[in-house]
Formats: structure tokens, sequence, C-alpha cells
């Protein structure tokens, strides 16, 4: 699943016109997909935002109705059907078979009403926080040592080190007093 997100955010990241989804929501639970769903390609998403064209390539059929153009490949993999969902619906094909709700485009995921909110502090006497659960919580926001091994693993050791090695000669440098 991190995989996925990982990829997912960097397909976003690079602004590309066009960006093509292979299969990569089935492994998620259906709440983190509804939220990457509308995150990307709702009405608000950032792909909608950055007129991309996302080509999502997907066995499930759950999605058709949000698509502008569906594409649907027979058997021998040549075009058997193609439009809106409108109208394939009606045309009594292959996409017609399909009985799905109707879209959803105002999907708000429940964690994100908790972003809402004004303030930490706020957010932490709503919810009862006692003092060392906001510790807990304060400490899981911050990271732990595990979040900078992943960067250090990815840079690699040596960059790593002449990166600490330069940032310590920098500010040995501008703080040393001069007369």
């Amino acid at each position: 699943m991190t995989n996925v997100k990982q990829a997912l955010a960097r397909a976003v990241y690079a602004q590309k016109d066009i960006v093509i989804i292979d299969d990569s929501f089935s492994g998620l639970d259906s709440e983190t997909e509804n939220h990457v769903w509308h995150s990307l390609l709702g009405r608000d998403g950032l792909l909608r935002r950055f007129h991309s064209t996302a080509i999502v390539v997907s066995s499930s059929a759950k999605r058709l109705p949000y698509a502008d153009h569906i594409v649907v490949l027979g058997k021998n993999g040549k075009v058997a059907e193609q439009g809106t969902y409108e109208q394939l619906k009606g045309s009594g094909g292959y996409v017609s078979t399909f009985i799905l709700p109707p879209t959803s485009w105002d999907y708000l995921p429940e964690y994100s009403k908790e972003l809402e909110l004004s303030s930490y502090s706020k957010n932490a006497a709503q919810q009862h926080m006692t003092e060392d659960s906001l510790e807990e919580d304060a400490a899981r926001r911050t990271g732990d040592i595990t979040v900078y091994l992943y960067y250090i693993r990815t840079v690699g050791w040596a960059a790593t080190w002449i990166f600490v090695i330069s940032i310590t000669i920098f500010t040995f440098c501008t703080s040393f007093p001069r007369r």
C-alpha cells in the first residue's frame, strides 16, 4: 500500500500532462481508496486542478460513473465499446450490465473534518485528551528515528555524512568570533 501512495504522490508532484494509473487502487481499503480517488480525480482533485489527463486502467467497474470517457477492451484486445458512462449504460453492451451507484462528487473523508479545526489545542480540548496522550500525539507528529533512517538510506550514507560535515563546518565558521 505504501508503494501505491508513493507512486501516486510522485505522479502528482511531477505535474505531467498525462498520468497513467494502472490498477493502483485495488490494494487499498475502501475508505483510503475513496479518499485518494477524490483527492486526485474528484471535483477539486489535484489532477483536475493541474489539468492532467488521467488514464485509469482498472479491472473494477466501481469508478466508471466518474470517467469522462470509457474505453472497454474485448477478449481479443480490441475496442469493444467506448463513450461516456451515460451513453454506454443505455447501449446494451458490457458496461450496461453493471448496476453502479451514482457519483458522489461531494465526498468528504471522515478525518478531514478534524482538519477544519483552527488549532491543535482546540482539537485536543474537544477530544478531552490527557497530558500523557498529548505528549504521545506530539511525539507521533514530529516523527521518530525510523523516518530519518529511511531518508538516509534513500540518499545514501556517504551523501548524509558529507551533508552533516558541511553543515558543521558552516555553523562553526559563521559562529566563530572574528577579530
